[in-house]
């Protein structure tokens, strides 16, 4: 069975059929054109970066200098844990960080709040971020979703 012949079967010969067909491959692709924004859109709003801008515009902002650090794990591989100062409504406290390797902690780290001072989070620290994939995966597939969704809405015969 030569392409010709397979696309015959795929997609009927009838011109109609075809013109559905374009209309599901133009949907796909419009799909696309609505899912990277948006895709884009979400992993921002769900990620840190969108939480240090907030921080930042509402001014919540502390410098924080390094006390201790020490590195655990093999050599030249080294993960570290660190201390900071910092200094808050005149109290002194102190916050712990982890590093993941390659990265060393530095001298100076900026700590950010939205809200609360109590819940205190850097950029530069090792995060492990809840896996978003469920929330990110319906938008990843939306284009495919919205193209199965107008084949059953026109009616297409699948023939294989």
């Amino acid at each position: 069975m030569d392409y010709q012949e397979a696309f015959v079967k795929l997609f009927t010969d009838n011109p109609v059929n075809w013109a559905k067909w374009v209309a599901v491959f133009a949907v796909l692709v419009l799909g696309y054109r609505i899912s990277i924004p948006l895709f884009d859109k979400v992993s921002y709003r769900l990620g840190r970066e969108y939480k240090r801008d907030l921080a930042r515009k509402r001014g919540h902002i502390i410098k924080a200098f390094i006390l201790d650090r020490h590195p655990s794990g093999d050599v030249g591989k080294y993960d570290w844990y660190a201390k900071y100062e910092y200094l808050l409504d005149g109290d002194k406290k102190v916050y712990r960080v982890y590093f993941n390797h390659p990265n060393c902690p530095p001298r100076v780290i900026y700590l950010y709040y939205v809200n609360s001072p109590k819940r205190l989070f850097s950029m530069d620290e090792y995060h492990w971020d809840v896996p978003l994939g469920l929330i990110k995966l319906p938008i990843f597939f939306l284009p495919w979703i919205l193209a199965v969704l107008t084949m059953a809405a026109l009616q297409i015969p699948i023939t294989v």
